[in-house]
């Protein structure tokens, strides 16, 4: 699910058409699509970010019951709706006057995937399904620290309304940060017990 959004974001930037036969013509028109390359970018990494945190997450579980699952059915339900947000963002960033409502679209798609994310963390770590191998301490920091993206998202989200493009940043910058959430390098370094 993760490959394929990925995938429909990428198609969603054209190949723009170009009537005379100057090269400067075709640099102008793949340089007036700015707006699809910011919008790529920003969701590249959230959908990223995603990707490897789930990852992580399901490496350290000893194993998943019915409602983890559901819930999991519901996160990729909200990663699979990405690229809508991301087109409407893409087309509309350079329009002033449309601007703020397309980035607040975008922001509400982000925050029903950071609740859902969020959600199913920590079902996993209430439920107990970690692997006991695994530190339940730095589990619960890295878990306090998803709970900040829901709330970072509704802010952006409200913001998008006043202040669009610090909305826009913020976007950016959220996923970014997860991307280096916890150990770079082996998936369990840190995590698990024996290693503390």
């Amino acid at each position: 699910m993760f490959a394929i959004a990925i995938t429909l974001l990428a198609i969603e930037i054209s190949v723009p058409i170009v009537d005379s036969a100057r090269s400067a013509d075709l640099v102008d028109a793949l340089l007036e699509q700015w707006p699809s390359y910011v919008a790529y970018t920003v969701t590249f990494f959230l959908v990223g970010a995603y990707w490897i945190n789930s990852h992580r997450m399901l490496f350290l579980l000893r194993g998943v019951d019915h409602t983890f699952l559901i819930l999991t059915i519901f996160c990729l339900m909200a990663i699979a709706i990405i690229p809508f947000p991301n087109a409407v963002l893409a087309h509309y960033l350079t329009d002033p006057a449309l601007r703020g409502v397309a980035i607040g679209v975008y922001g509400l798609a982000m925050l029903v995937l950071a609740v859902l994310f969020t959600a199913a963390a920590w079902y996993a770590y209430l439920g107990g399904l970690f692997r006991p191998d695994v530190d339940r301490t730095k589990i619960l920091i890295v878990l306090k620290s998803y709970a900040a993206g829901p709330v970072v998202y509704l802010i952006g989200t409200v913001l998008s309304l006043w202040v669009p493009m610090v909305s826009l940043i913020i976007f950016l910058i959220v996923p970014i940060g997860f991307l280096f959430e916890g150990p770079i390098g082996k998936i369990d370094e840190g995590y698990l017990a024996e290693d503390a």
